[in-house]
């Protein structure tokens, strides 16, 4: 008797540690479809925008980016060199850095 209580125990955590995973699982790919949303609306915006992280490396941005400074892809730079920005751009971030806000 006593082991079928010891083996019930372990089983039941099984299959609650079975139930988080499924959960977690499911939690993943909502997130994955927002994150893919949230790039479609920025990429078919007709504003240019940029993200930068924390240290002012450049993360991404969108086609209009591109269009409005003549900078192809990002995929092409070394995300922690702004000196391809045209010197408005670099004089911008820093500003913004300065003055934390929506601008």
């Amino acid at each position: 008797m006593e082991l079928l209580e010891t083996l019930g125990g372990y089983l039941g955590i099984a299959i609650q540690n079975g139930q988080l995973y499924a959960s977690l699982q499911q939690k993943v790919a909502e997130y994955e479809r927002l994150k893919d949303f949230n790039e479609n609306i920025v990429e078919s915006i007709n504003v240019g925008v940029m993200a930068l992280d924390m240290e002012d490396r450049i993360e991404s941005w969108n086609a209009q980016m591109e269009v409005m400074y003549a900078v192809p892809a990002m995929a092409d730079y070394d995300p922690a060199a702004q000196g391809h920005l045209p010197a408005g751009v670099r004089g911008r971030v820093h500003r913004m850095r300065q003055n934390p806000g929506i601008s």
